[in-house]
């Protein structure tokens, strides 16, 4: 590994610029990498930011590098890195050791372990152990012995090597089921397991079972318990005998019907996963768990049939819940006035995600806009098909992120929504999401949503959307809907993606200057795109992908389309060039570099003008443009393109008067009437592949042509011929001039001017 590599892995220039003996010491460190970037990045996490010589001299000069390597087969640079771990911390590496290799974790996960364990303990301390956690993961994050998982960010995996590491650390500590003996069976290993009273953890996660061992209730000290992907369909009362259980997780439990009835003596757990559990036949006493942290979900709320039950829950006095699921399941019949009763009584505490899926009821509860709920930030409704208003939350002051989804029965959105006119609306708001509300859901946004980043509403199809200021607006997603307008004086200045589909309309009358991606289909009726095709360069300028697909009444009104510098773009799109509606008359591309190839449709009606410059993937153009005998196309120029190797296999179109090419060395052709070629194309005229159909050529700016081997007799119908600074040309074709030939004209080509003189010439 060399010096600089490490050295951008530990310190930044300036510490080196202040201690230039750290480049020395750091440089016998790199050396004992042996090149291996792995040990120089978990060097690097440890050195990084220290720009004590000190501090460099002890990882140098540690015995830790001298270990014999028949007594440890571990890497000495990562034994290294582990000796320096704090304590608490080098405790908490080599629990890791339980994970089997490429083995996916999720952050909270081993937080919750080693918090079960006692790793997190802090003397005389407030703060939580999940946060003194989540700071552990980071540090071993930025020592790269932990690695974020390339298929998900949430999770992180180690590197085998590392993994090795961990064990290695952890010597005979930890037990893992595949350390099981040959022969053993599992269900001996589960029993011996229940037999050790001091277990703290205890993951059952997908095991295969139908109950939890009675067993179970001597584990006294048990603080984490996963049972996660298991048959069981009933939680054992003696559960509640686990007075020290500090998580309880049953995710994904699909057969648990029943909880344990009483759960009074568990006053210690803190977290208690049970989403994915449809089958819950009854309501979860959670009255005494008044330290649940992070996610609850209360599922099968359609079960409660009185107030008094939903009551004991005492949601409001769980204070650090972060994020609560209330859900209603499928039902023969919904009792509305019931389940708002029970969604009244289940009030959490104000500041946490909330989502609410399936309710019943008529209306939502009043305490939902209630300013004691200020805090509020991400809220979401799906399937809450009964409602007939939206809830009033749109004076929330820090309500971020509402997504609203399966309301079929709202027929308004308004002032009810987002509140009265006389104040601000949504402060905070930054996404916005509407889906399958009903199909006549009417109204506006409100007028300014000054932080609003993200807006997707999806199958509405009576609402008009009217966008208006919108300054921090990044995402626009509008699918199903009747239509969108995006009319002056909006301000959309910082809209970067507009998807668009299935819309009865869309017209865009403002600029949008930092629109990156367009993507527009099945616009059903009369569509503009943009209504000035003079700012459309402004309008448009940092456009790199654009889509449209399915228009058919799509009408552009710009007669001139110019796209410069997109190199993404790899085609245009289908509506611009099959649109017999289009008043499009001329188009000119200039250095798209991944532009390769055309719709194969013919050009629209109007098109006149054609020009195509510095597109080096270009490879040909398509047969319709030249088959088409109603193709209005007069003017095609094409410059620069190295990958072209033919303009038409059979025929240039009859309405083409003006061919320019200009370096295509690569390029072939078939046939046309006027022709100027400028520019180191030699190949193209050194051999006779002029059609015959051709009247006028000019030629010109070419220094080493000396032949022009294609003009003979083989042009029949050639009338002017003019030849232009070519200073080296000086023959051509044995056949001599076409006898059709009219005029001649040359300039600045002396050689072949002396040949064509009427007294000393030789033609």
């Amino acid at each position: 590994m060399h010096w600089e590599c490490y050295q951008k892995m530990t310190v930044c220039v300036c510490s080196l610029n202040m201690h230039q003996s750290l480049k020395e010491v750091g440089q016998k460190i790199a050396m004992k990498c042996k090149g291996l970037p792995l040990a120089a990045k978990t060097l690097g996490g440890l050195l990084r930011g220290k720009d004590d010589p000190k501090d460099w001299e002890n990882v140098l000069k540690t015995e830790v590098w001298d270990l014999a390597d028949d007594k440890c087969d571990i890497i000495p640079a990562l034994r290294v890195s582990y000796h320096f771990l704090p304590p608490q911390l080098k405790q908490c590496f080599a629990y890791c050791s339980l994970f089997p290799k490429d083995h996916e974790f999720q952050k909270e996960q081993i937080i919750l372990l080693w918090a079960a364990e006692g790793f997190l303990h802090q003397e005389n301390s407030k703060r939580k152990m999940e946060d003194l956690g989540r700071e552990f993961v980071e540090e071993l994050h930025s020592r790269s012995l932990f690695h974020q998982s390339t298929y998900d960010a949430s999770r992180f995996v180690m590197h085998d090597l590392i993994n090795d590491l961990t064990r290695w650390a952890a010597g005979e500590t930890c037990f893992r089921m595949e350390d099981t003996p040959e022969g053993e069976r599992r269900q001996n290993v589960l029993q011996r397991l229940l037999n050790l009273p001091r277990l703290r953890v205890f993951s059952l996660r997908g095991y295969n079972i139908f109950e939890l061992p009675k067993a179970i209730e001597n584990l006294k000290h048990l603080r984490f318990l996963d049972l996660s992907t298991t048959k069981i369909e009933i939680l054992r009362e003696s559960i509640n005998t686990l007075y020290n259980l500090h998580t309880l997780l049953l995710e994904d439990c699909r057969r648990l019907k029943k909880l344990c009835k009483d759960m009074g003596n568990l006053t210690k757990l803190h977290h208690l996963n049970n989403s994915n559990v449809g089958s819950l036949e009854e309501m979860l006493m959670l009255k005494s768990l008044v330290h649940l942290q992070g996610t609850l979900e209360i599922s099968r709320l359609e079960n409660v049939k009185g107030v008094g039950d939903a009551s004991e829950v005492q949601l409001n006095s769980k204070v650090n819940l972060k994020a609560l699921y209330l859900q209603w399941g499928v039902r023969d019949a919904v009792e509305p006035k019931t389940e708002t009763q029970v969604i009244d009584m289940l009030k959490p505490h104000q500041k946490l995600e909330l989502t609410i899926t399936g309710y019943g009821g008529t209306k939502f509860p009043i305490w939902l806009g209630d300013s004691l709920f200020s805090k509020l930030m991400l809220l979401k409704f799906d399937n809450c098909g009964t409602c007939t208003s939206l809830p009033s939350v749109g004076q929330l002051p820090f309500l971020k992120d509402p997504v609203i989804s399966g309301m079929g029965r709202v027929k308004i959105v308004g002032s009810e929504f987002y509140g009265s006119s006389c104040s601000v609306s949504f402060p905070s708001l930054e996404t916005l999401f509407f889906v399958d509300i009903c199909s006549k859901l009417q109204g506006t946004l409100p007028e300014r949503l000054l932080l609003l980043e993200k807006l997707n509403i999806f199958r509405c199809e009576q609402l008009l959307v009217t966008l208006q200021c919108l300054p921090a607006l990044r995402e626009l997603e509008i699918d199903g809907c009747k239509g969108v307008v995006l009319s002056s004086p909006t301000d959309l200045s910082s809209l970067k993606l507009v998807h668009s589909r299935d819309m009865a309309k869309e017209v865009f009358e403002q600029g949008l200057p930092k629109l990156e991606r367009l993507e527009i289909q099945h616009v059903r009726e009369q569509t503009y795109l943009w209504r000035s095709e003079t700012r459309l360069p402004q309008d448009i300028r940092s456009l790199n992908r654009l889509q449209i697909s399915r228009c058919p009444q799509l009408i552009s009104l710009l007669r001139t389309v110019k796209i410069e510098d997109c190199n993404a773009l790899e085609s245009l799109p289908e509506a611009w060039m099959h649109n017999s509606n289009s008043s499009l008359e001329s188009l000119k591309i200039r250095s798209c570099n991944s532009l390769v190839s055309f719709p194969d449709f013919a050009l629209p009606s109007q098109l006149r003008t054609v020009t195509i410059k510095g597109c080096d993937a270009l490879e040909s153009l398509p047969e319709a443009w030249m088959q088409n005998s109603s193709t209005s196309l007069e003017s095609l120029a094409i410059d620069s393109c190295d990958s072209l190797t033919y303009i038409a296999r059979i025929q240039l179109p009859p309405s083409l008067k003006r061919l320019i090419i200009f370096r295509c060395d690569n390029l072939r052709f078939n046939s046309l009437r006027k022709l100027k070629i400028s520019g180191g194309c030699p190949d193209l005229v050194s051999s006779p592949r002029f059609p015959a159909s051709l009247t006028e050529l000019k030629i010109s700016d070419m220094p080493s042509l000396e032949r022009l081997s294609s003009i003979g007799e083989n042009l029949t119908s050639l009338k002017f011929l003019d030849l232009d600074n070519c200073p080296k040309l000086k023959y051509f074709s044995k056949q001599g001039l076409p006898k059709s030939l009219l005029r001649l004209i040359i300039d600045e080509c002396p050689l072949i001017e002396k040949r064509c003189r009427k007294d000393k010439g030789k033609y």
